[in-house]
């Protein structure tokens, strides 16, 4: 999955909180609120484990 376009802007995590995108890290967490994670050792790879 590639995501583009949204450094700078907010997104919305599944509590409701805008959280800004600065760095591509700061997806991670909002990923997480909706149940899926990010396995950092390879880009494009998410998942509902984080394997």
């Amino acid at each position: 999955m590639r995501v583009t376009g949204l450094l700078g802007g907010t997104v919305t995590d599944a509590n409701g909180n805008a959280v800004r995108v600065d760095k591509e890290s700061d997806l991670y967490p909002v990923g997480a609120s909706y149940g899926v994670r990010k396995l950092v050792s390879d880009k494009p790879h998410w998942s509902d484990n984080g394997n």
